[in-house]
């Protein structure tokens, strides 16, 4: 492809094709330039006019809760969210992505000092038995150092020989 020479006119022919809706490859054939140069080109031109970038709204509380039932509780498709949240597809998947590493950050990492102890973990309450059992030995599980890691040894507590002695699971 020759390099295109990008008159004032032709972005003007861009951006009114780009406002119009205009897929991007329609008038990067029109233009005789690539995507990606059309993309480019334009933005200089605008920035150049002093035409500044469209900012979106900042996220509501209600827009957040409805992005997380439609997403995680009704598992619908981003596609159909999107459409619910009147945001874009990708607006809506970055949010997503934020929800949760904020959500992560408050409750801390998962594995701590892994090999040198563990600090303690939240306070959780949990009534049935299994469940505790259960979260119990995750715990223990976390808390092995590398090579119990690697070779497959159960944690503290949880071998037949501890079982066999009677030894109560911590």
């Amino acid at each position: 492809m020759m390099p295109v020479r990008w008159t004032e006119a032709r972005l003007k022919r861009v951006q009114d094709l780009h406002a119009a809706g205009t897929p991007w490859h329609v008038i990067a054939a029109e233009m005789a330039a690539t995507v990606d140069n059309c993309k480019v080109n334009l933005t200089k031109f605008r920035k150049k006019q002093g035409i500044a970038r469209k900012q979106a709204p900042p996220w509501s509380a209600e827009e957040d809760s409805t992005l997380i039932q439609a997403r995680q509780i009704d598992r619908k498709p981003w596609k159909e969210v999107a459409a619910i949240v009147g945001r874009p597809e990708g607006a809506c998947i970055a949010r997503r992505d934020i929800l949760s590493a904020r959500d992560k950050a408050i409750e801390g990492p998962r594995r701590h000092n892994r090999g040198k102890g563990q600090t303690p973990p939240a306070v959780i309450t949990i009534d049935d038995k299994a469940a505790a059992a259960s979260l119990a030995y995750a715990r223990a599980r976390a808390a092995r150092d590398l090579t119990a890691s690697l070779m497959g040894d159960p944690p503290p507590g949880y071998s037949a020989l501890d079982r066999k002695r009677g030894g109560a699971i911590p």
